[in-house]
């Protein structure tokens, strides 16, 4: 039986910290570079439903928060905006540890 210790949760719990602020990092960046007036924080970040990819988690936002948004776009494409500055402001630190 394995028995889970401060020593051997903290390094864990760092490194999942340290990807979660990086990808909170990236969609903000991505808002921003999109002309976007939405910012997530911490809290917010970590309250999101987070049941599959970002493409669901993003959809269920704005779903919930920018509904008249979808009104005039599709939630597809929105998704496919945000996520591809995401992943151009990702690109240069993709493979690095925190």
């Amino acid at each position: 039986m394995s028995t889970t210790t401060l020593e051997t949760a903290a390094p864990a719990d760092a490194l999942a910290a340290g990807r979660e602020d990086a990808d909170l990092a990236a969609f903000n960046a991505a808002f921003r570079s999109l002309d976007l007036d939405w910012h997530w924080d911490r809290d917010l970040y970590r309250h999101l439903p987070h049941r599959g990819d970002d493409r669901e988690t993003l959809g269920a936002w704005l779903r919930d928060h920018r509904p008249h948004l979808l009104t005039v776009y599709d939630v597809a494409f929105l998704c496919d905006a945000v996520l591809a500055a995401k992943q151009r402001h990702r690109a240069p630190t993709a493979g690095k540890t925190p």
